[in-house]
């Protein structure tokens, strides 16, 4: 048998037990309103692996929602220890849009753990607590500091647009009224007004911050 069978041979076997889990867990998971996708690469063609997404969705304008993924990958190398990644999200949003508040974990069970708690009960869990942080709101914390990451983000995006505009020619003024700078080589406009007018915003700089 190659390797590549034996890896097969493993996954198959693991396949089957995750397979009963999740057929046991049925009751448990029809109670709590869950729509189950079935994510699994089955056939191996980016490497075997049995994944299940619990999804608990509730609302229309925002969606409250809790999922939960189990996972289990086929490991290149040989563990002694069979284990899963169980991730899990929260979120409020608004079709179409992004989403006003997320929160994630992630845990390891090892395959023995997840038998003797049953993948219903983990799923239980991980949704009620969900739906525990959706009754409590998002951390102000977590909010400020999401808020301060998205800024610098758009800083550092703007910034590398507007440092590449080129010097201005103080020989050609901006096309703005009222503006004194000089315009930037294949524009009519000064690197700030050009900024706004691509940007569709104020510009964040300085003239001379280049």
């Amino acid at each position: 048998m190659t390797s590549k069978q034996g890896r097969e041979a493993a996954f198959r076997d693991i396949e089957r037990l995750l397979d009963g889990l999740l057929v046991a867990a049925q009751p448990t998971l029809a109670a709590l309103g869950v729509e189950v996708l079935d994510e699994s690469d089955r056939g191996g063609r980016d490497g075997y692996s049995w994944s299940h997404l619990f999804d608990w969705a509730r609302g229309e304008s925002p969606i409250r929602r809790v999922w939960v993924r189990v996972n289990y990958s086929e490991p290149w190398e040989a563990e002694t220890t069979v284990r899963m990644k169980v991730r899990s999200r929260v979120e409020v949003f608004r079709r179409g849009l992004r989403s006003d508040f997320v929160h994630d974990t992630e845990e390891t069970l090892s395959l023995n753990d997840l038998i003797a708690s049953g993948l219903g009960e983990v799923v239980q869990r991980l949704i009620d607590d969900g739906r525990q942080v959706l009754e409590r709101g998002p951390d102000p914390a977590v909010i400020a500091e999401r808020a301060r990451a998205e800024a610098a983000a758009l800083r550092n995006g703007d910034w590398e647009f507007y440092s590449k505009l080129g010097s201005e020619r103080p020989s050609v003024h901006c096309r703005t009224a009222g503006c004194a700078q000089g315009a930037i080589a294949h524009s009519v406009f000064c690197r700030a007004c050009h900024f706004e007018r691509i940007m569709g915003r104020p510009c964040p700089f300085e003239p001379d911050e280049v």
